[in-house]
C-alpha cells in the first residue's frame, strides 16, 4: 500500500486504509460535487426477460431493425421445445425399459436362487437348501419395501409446510 492511495470509508462511515492486498473499490467523494457529478451521468435502462420469447416491445423493435426476427426467433423456439419433448420422451422410454429390463434379471436370479434351494433341499441339505430360498426372496422383499419407502418418504411434498394451503385450493 502506498501512501497515495485514497481512505475508503466503512459501513459505519469510518475511514479505512486498504491493506497490501485490498483493492479501493470506492472513492470518497466530497459533498460539494454530488450535482457537478450528477451532470457527468449517463442515466440508461437496464431490462431483462425469462423465456425464450423476448416481450412483444423488444421483438418490435428488433424487427424494424432486422426484418424477419419475430419469424426466425418463433421458428428457432419452436424446434427447441420440440426437441426438448423428444428428448423427455426418449428419456422415460429408456426409464421404462431399463426399469423393465432389471426386473426380468431380478426374477431370473431370484428363480435360480429358488431352483438351487429347493434342488438342495432334495439332495437331504435341507439348511443350506432353505438359506438358498429365503436369501434371494428377503433380497426382493428389502427392494420392494425400499422402493415403497422412498415414494412415501422420498416426495418432495413431504413435510412441506404449505401442505395445508395446497389441500384448500
Amino acid at each position: 500500500m502506498s501512501p497515495d492511495d485514497p481512505p475508503t470509508r466503512s459501513e459505519t462511515g469510518e475511514e479505512q486504509e486498504p491493506s497490501d492486498g485490498d483493492e479501493v473499490t470506492a472513492t470518497v467523494v466530497p459533498v460539494e460535487n454530488i450535482p457537478q457529478l450528477a451532470e457527468e451521468l449517463t442515466p440508461f435502462l437496464v431490462a431483462n426477460f425469462k423465456g425464450p420469447i423476448p416481450p412483444p416491445s423488444l421483438l418490435r423493435e428488433y424487427e424494424a431493425i432486422l426484418p424477419g426476427f419475430t419469424e426466425r426467433t418463433l421458428r428457432q423456439t419452436e424446434k427447441i421445445v420440440d426437441h426438448r419433448i423428444e428428448m423427455e420422451r426418449l428419456e422415460v422410454g429408456s426409464a421404462v425399459k431399463l426399469a423393465s429390463r432389471g426386473q426380468v434379471f431380478a426374477f431370473a436370479i431370484a428363480l435360480v436362487g429358488i431352483l438351487a434351494g429347493v434342488g438342495l433341499i432334495l439332495d437331504d441339505k435341507s439348511t443350506a437348501g432353505l438359506v438358498a430360498i429365503i436369501t434371494p426372496l428377503a433380497a426382493m422383499l428389502a427392494v420392494f419395501v425400499g422402493s415403497q419407502l422412498k415414494a412415501h418418504f422420498g416426495s418432495p411434498r413431504v413435510g412441506r409446510a404449505d401442505d395445508d394451503e395446497d389441500e384448500d385450493e
